[in-house]
């Protein structure tokens, strides 16, 4: 609902540091995150049953989210 119906440029913050994602529809509505969102996993030794969650900063020239992370070992 807040995101555009558009492929974008997405900005991911996470702990001072940025990443440049490729924001993808499929299907008509399914966004999927690619072309950065490798080096995002791996620079912050993401785990299967981690969780992410994704906080749209408004108010910016860029669509970037702040990424809250919840490791699988908290849950």
């Amino acid at each position: 609902m807040y995101l555009p119906k558009e492929e974008r440029t997405i900005l991911l913050q996470r702990n001072g540091k940025e990443w440049q994602t490729q924001m993808h529809i499929r299907n008509g509505r399914r966004c999927v995150l690619e072309g950065g969102w490798r080096k995002f996993v791996i620079d912050n030794r993401l785990r299967v049953g981690d969780i992410c969650l994704f906080e749209l900063k408004r108010n910016r020239r860029k669509l970037t989210m702040i990424v809250h992370i919840i490791s699988r070992d908290q849950c």
